[in-house]
């Protein structure tokens, strides 16, 4: 064996070095990016002088996809920031489908004294038609500044070896910076991958959901490596520069099966190509796309997204009836045409509504009595925003949605907040879900945790709550939200002391026995209670030994809380591992973590 060892040893004396440390990234991603480019320093110095220059009003910097228009003017707005040349700067992106909400008040040509407009285009016509006084046109990176990027980004600056081939790579890349270490522009809820992935079974070999996040965020990340995707604005976003999106749009095209209909001229020709006929999905982005989707046949169409107000008031109300094979609808408007029709889909999986104008206020009003009844092979629901007109279960006169609408559907997926526990639905509805995000008692808010795919949110009566199905998502809940929710003293009874006051029997149909290990909360990460004034603890000790899992407790302004768990049997001993993050506040009867009562109750 030393012989062995000693042979290897030598043997590897001339061994070469088989990898070599990257370079930090850092800050150069968006400031260093162009800085030291020699084609660069002109343009920015010419960009400057303008933007000083008080004859100017309107400057633009036009250039191809990728260039660094963008990356240049962000950099310039950094530094009349830091040098105070205006007052105040702003900056509004105008694409292809643009927000007019969100760029309206340029003011206008004689209204300018005191305001200095920059913007930036890929085509110069447009700029001469916005009355640019100056147009200075920025072209792709000199060869050698383009192969010194890629050799830099990929960190092989000293790697003799490989500069051949960083060349031929950064050849390729067309001297756009921006296809060497791509940027940020637009954000992808990864959360969308998954749900339309299984409403249209993309996945092979996948059973469940879990199972499908995973190779969806395996495949994220597989893409984020390949600097294909970027790191969105929270956990479950990721970002996609227009010029990659482009390529993605035009490869899914190309079988004339998925489409992007961003304007007007797109859809004339899809139109008159009968690009229809074999469409699989679509993707609407423009303002008045949909008065031409009617009296058309979609017999092969799987998807639908609509984005922001693409549709028209005056749609008929049979806008689906040539799309029955429909299987994932995402919609973001609330015209009563586009709810109204819905129980034609009777192949639909997946149904995510997300109203416009939410974000300001609004909330949806009217989902049509008898609806969700009739979409038979529904799986997954989401309503992340404000709908509170949920009906009773018992109303004979429903004129809106009932949850109960639901019991016969095998649903895997629900994002609701329902405004009153009593109209919740039997536990048939929730045994089967992977997913959820479910807001009890609320009016005007939403879940938004984005971190975890079990929420649960209770703030109701604890007497209306505990005849419900709660008791299944407390099982499978990743968070348990608790917050002002009345008459509790206990969340879980496992005893006689206390003969109301709780969220859920746990010995109901169960034999007493002298020691029960119950299957609530075994999945539990996190822990909120808050301004819940007659909850003295939150479970039995005993009862928390299935909770391994659990790394944040946050318990705040509750009048009667004595401690966090309540210890009946001395010998109980309980660890939590994971457990990293605790907040205490505004607890004016807390005794300590692990509290001793026999029956806390009385």
């Amino acid at each position: 064996m030393t012989e062995t060892v000693l042979d290897l040893l030598k043997r590897a004396e001339n061994f070469g070095d088989i990898a070599h440390p990257g370079t930090n990234l850092g800050s150069a991603f968006i400031t260093e990016g162009i800085r030291d480019f020699r084609s660069r320093e002109s343009i920015k110095n010419e960009v400057w002088e303008a933007l000083k220059d008080d004859n100017l009003s309107m400057i633009s910097i036009c250039g191809t996809g990728g260039v660094g228009k963008t990356t240049m003017v962000k950099e310039l707005v950094q530094r009349v920031e830091r040098e105070k040349l205006f007052d105040v700067v702003g900056m509004a992106v105008v694409s292809q489908t643009p927000n007019i909400k969100k760029i309206q008040g340029l003011p206008s040509r004689g209204e300018r004294k005191g305001h200095k407009i920059m913007l930036t285009s890929r085509n110069m016509d447009e700029c001469n038609k916005m009355e640019s006084e100056k147009n200075i046109t920025m072209k792709v990176l000199e060869k050698d500044e383009a192969r010194d990027l890629f050799r830099e980004m990929a960190g092989i600056s000293n790697v003799q070896d490989l500069h051949h081939t960083a060349t031929e790579i950064a050849d390729e890349c067309g001297g756009l910076p921006l296809a060497i270490f791509v940027p940020e522009d637009f954000n992808v809820p990864v959360e969308d991958l998954v749900r339309y992935g299984m409403g249209l079974r993309l996945f092979k070999k996948v059973e469940n959901v879990h199972q499908a996040r995973t190779r969806v965020y395996t495949l994220v990340d597989e893409l984020k490596e390949s600097f294909l995707l970027l790191e969105g604005k929270g956990y479950d976003y990721v970002k996609m520069h227009d010029i990659v999106r482009d390529v993605a749009i035009s490869i899914a095209s190309t079988d004339k099966q998925w489409h992007t209909l961003q304007s007007e001229a797109k859809m004339k020709e899809w139109r008159e190509e009968d690009g229809y006929k074999h469409c699989i999905a679509i993707s609407l982005l423009y303002e008045k796309i949909s008065d031409q989707l009617n009296d058309l046949e979609y017999p092969k169409l799987e998807l639908l997204q609509i984005w922001d107000d693409c549709w028209s008031p005056g749609l008929p109300n049979n806008v689906y009836a040539g799309m029955k094979e429909l299987k994932v609808l995402a919609l973001s408007s609330s015209f009563p045409s586009l709810l109204q029709s819905l129980d034609v889909l009777r192949n639909l999986r997946t149904l995510r509504l997300v109203v416009a104008g939410l974000e300001e206020g609004r909330s949806l009003e009217y989902i049509p009595s008898g609806v969700l009844l009739a979409l038979s092979k529904l799986e997954e629901l989401y309503l992340p925003y404000r709908f509170g007109n949920w009906e009773p279960m018992e109303d004979g006169r429903k004129t809106n949605a009932s949850l109960s609408e639901l019991d016969t559907h095998h649903m895997t997926a629900l994002e609701i907040s329902v405004p009153k526990a009593s109209i919740l639905p039997e536990v048939s509805v929730f045994r089967n879900l992977e997913r959820f995000k479910i807001c009890v008692g609320c009016t005007n808010e939403i879940v938004a945790d984005r971190n975890y795919a079990k929420v649960l949110q209770l703030r109701d009566d604890a007497s209306d709550i505990k005849e419900t199905g709660m008791k299944v998502l407390m099982g499978k809940a990743e968070v348990l939200n608790l917050i002002k929710v009345i008459n509790m003293k206990e969340v879980i009874s496992t005893d006689e002391c206390v003969e109301q006051g709780y969220l859920v029997d746990a010995l109901q149909g169960i034999p007493r026995l002298p020691e029960i290990q119950l299957p609530y909360f075994g999945k539990l990460r996190e822990l909120n209670i808050h301004s819940c004034h007659e909850l003295k603890y939150f479970i039995p000790l005993s009862m928390a030994k299935g909770l391994r899992q659990l790394h944040k407790i946050s318990v705040e302004i509750c009048k009667e809380m004595e401690g966090i768990f309540n210890n009946s049997e001395v010998d109980d001993e309980v660890e939590f591992p994971e457990l990293t993050d605790l907040k205490l506040r505004d607890l004016p009867n807390f005794r300590g973590f692990i509290i001793n009562n026999p029956c806390p109750g009385r």
